[in-house]
C-alpha cells in the first residue's frame, strides 16, 4: 500500500580515518538519537581529497536541553570547537552561534563511529560511518 511506505534514513558516509580539509555547510540542533538531550550537528564537506571530495561528515556535540548556547561550560565539546573556529574565546554572555563554522574551511581529524549491539558486540563494518573528531584550525582564505 502506498500509504504504508516508511522513509528510511541513509547511513552516514564512511571515509578512512585521518586528517582532511573540510568546509562547514549546515548546522542544526536536534535530538541525540540515542539518549536524552539535544545535540548540535554541524555538517562538513570534504574538499581536499580526490577520492572523498564531496563526502559529508558531521561534528556532533551535546548541548543543554534549553538550547541556550551562552550557558555552556568551556569544557564542552561544542565550546572547544567554537573557540577553535572563532579564533578567540567568547565575550561574556556572547551567544556561541554555529554560524562561525559555516562557509569556512578547516583542517580536521575524522574518525570512525562504531556502534555496538546491546550485548556489546560491534556492528559489522558495513554499519560504520565517519564523524569529525575535532577541528584542528581554520584555513585562512577558506573556500
Amino acid at each position: 500500500m502506498a500509504g504504508d511506505e516508511q522513509q528510511t534514513k541513509e547511513l552516514p558516509e564512511w571515509i578512512p580515518p585521518g586528517e582532511y580539509m573540510l568546509v562547514g555547510c549546515k548546522a542544526e540542533k536536534g535530538p541525540s538519537g540515542w539518549g536524552p538531550g539535544l545535540r548540535m550537528y554541524i555538517h562538513f564537506r570534504v574538499i581536499d581529497d580526490e577520492n572523498y571530495e564531496g563526502t559529508m561528515v558531521k561534528l556532533m556535540c551535546p548541548i543543554p536541553d534549553s538550547g541556550d548556547l551562552r550557558t555552556m561550560s568551556f569544557r564542552t565539546k561544542y565550546c572547544e570547537q567554537w573557540v577553535i573556529a572563532n579564533g578567540a574565546r567568547p565575550k561574556k554572555n556572547e551567544r556561541r552561534s554555529p554560524k562561525v563554522f559555516l562557509n569556512r574551511a578547516f583542517r580536521a581529524l575524522v574518525r570512525d563511529r562504531k556502534k555496538c549491539f546491546p550485548n556489546g558486540e560491534p556492528y559489522p563494518p558495513s554499519m560504520g560511518y565517519s564523524v569529525v573528531d575535532t577541528l584542528i584550525e581554520p584555513i585562512t582564505g577558506g573556500h
